[in-house]
């Protein structure tokens, strides 16, 4: 992530996070979920908690910073929709590796299959 925002433009690297319009609703649900399955980890959820008011402020300030600096620029939404979906990619290849060490750890490796190749 940190090579993404520091090789891009200023655009770019707003974009980057603006996955935050919707994230506190996730973390909130996240952290019901958490609380209610894994009591033991309520201490370590402090940084989240927080998250549930300074998200809704970090994607205000984005949101203002892309509307007053690049509302119209050409190709700025093909910018923007780039980096959301590179946002997207690196969150998704977050949890499915969470999700192959779960399994593995559970005794359950799984292959993950690859296109057979054509004889």
């Amino acid at each position: 992530m940190l090579d993404f925002v520091s090789t891009r433009s200023h655009l770019e690297a707003v974009a980057f996070f603006s996955h935050r319009t919707v994230s506190h609703k996730l973390i909130s649900l996240r952290l019901n979920r958490m609380r209610q399955h894994y009591p033991w980890l309520s201490g370590g959820l402090d940084y989240f908690t927080g998250r549930l008011t300074q998200a809704p402020e970090d994607a205000e300030l984005h949101l203002r910073w892309v509307v007053k600096h690049a509302p119209n620029a050409p190709g700025a939404k093909t910018l923007r929709m780039a980096a959301l979906r590179a946002k997207c990619d690196i969150l998704w290849a977050q949890l499915d590796a969470l999700y192959l060490l779960m399994l593995i750890q559970a005794g359950r490796p799984r292959r993950l299959s690859s296109p057979q190749k054509e004889s």
